[in-house]
């Protein structure tokens, strides 16, 4: 029975709850979740082909949680071996996972691989490395992506929509890296889905030159 004193969280008396299952308690929302769920599939995943909503793993994760994101028709993006540990125990679908994070070791990358992840981000051309020697004795590896993150310095931050701007992002990335990566995309062995590019800056206004 709900004490009117006792503070409520979704309609669930927290007093009661801490008693039943001690403290510290961390409580989410289910009916929150669904609302939003709700609200991703009408704006997007309803609307557009092509689009894939994901749910990021280290705002909070546990089987439940992956038993929930399944539910609700979303993808899962983790970021590490003991997050994809997390979803493999939870049965949950494969194929709508996202492999993130910029410092996988070749264990966790192996392990992404063998599990047959739906998609990897390689971060980084010592991620890719590490997938060649592997890639080619996996033959189910299908796609991967590459995603370039462009790094502004402080005094080169985008603020304005002028041409030079352009010439601003795309310093960083180097020949040797460009080299790279266009060779892998050549490679059979780790095909490449596309390329993903993204300014790690906050930019306030972009032109068309920039895009």
């Amino acid at each position: 029975m709900l004490t009117p004193t006792n503070l409520l969280f979704d309609n669930c008396d927290t007093v009661a709850l801490a008693k039943e299952y001690g403290t510290p308690l961390l409580m989410i929302s289910q009916s929150r979740l669904e609302e939003k769920s709700k609200e991703i599939h009408k704006d997007f995943l309803d609307k557009y082909n092509h689009v894939q909503a994901v749910y990021a793993s280290k705002a909070f994760l546990n089987t439940a949680m992956c038993k929930l994101v399944e539910k609700y028709g979303m993808g899962l993006d983790v970021v590490s071996g003991g997050e994809l540990y997390v979803a493999q125990t939870a049965n949950f679908p494969m194929r709508n996972i996202v492999f993130h994070g910029n410092n996988k070791s070749y264990e966790e990358l192996s392990q992404a691989v063998d599990l047959q992840v739906g998609r990897i981000i390689v971060d980084n051309p010592s991620e890719l490395r590490m997938l060649e020697k592997f890639v080619p004795i996996k033959t189910h590896v299908s796609l991967f992506y590459f995603a370039l993150h462009l790094k502004c310095h402080p005094g080169h931050m985008p603020t304005s929509p002028q041409p030079t701007v352009t010439q601003n992002l795309v310093s960083p990335l180097n020949k040797w890296l460009m080299n790279t990566l266009m060779q892998a995309a050549r490679t059979s062995s780790t095909p490449l889905d596309f390329i993903s590019t993204s300014v790690s800056a906050a930019i306030q206004h972009i032109s068309s030159q920039c895009a």
